[in-house]
């Protein structure tokens, strides 16, 4: 797996979590389950930010994890190639 799909996995992981967080939020007449919906919203972001990690290094994406886009070709923490598998030797 490289940095590029690990940070991609995390994110399509985190979406699902952030919209029923939303629509929980928006929807539901309990204060409870609202609040249940406001942790699940903030719980969603905090995933995509921090789970996606460069496989190399293994630093969690934080703050650059937007930045993979096909622009970006290098991890800034260790400087590999976030298209580059990762080799176990």
């Amino acid at each position: 797996m490289t940095s590029r799909q690990s940070l991609k996995k995390a994110h399509r992981m985190a979406w699902p979590i952030v919209i029923v967080g939303i629509v929980l939020m928006a929807s539901a007449e309990m204060k409870w389950l609202q609040g249940v919906g406001i942790a699940l919203l903030f719980a969603g972001i905090l995933w995509g930010k921090f789970a996606g990690k460069c496989v190399h290094c293994l630093k969690p994406a934080g703050a650059w994890m937007h930045s993979a886009s096909p622009g970006v070709q290098y991890c800034p923490c260790c400087g590999k190639s976030l298209d580059a598998e990762h080799s176990a030797a």
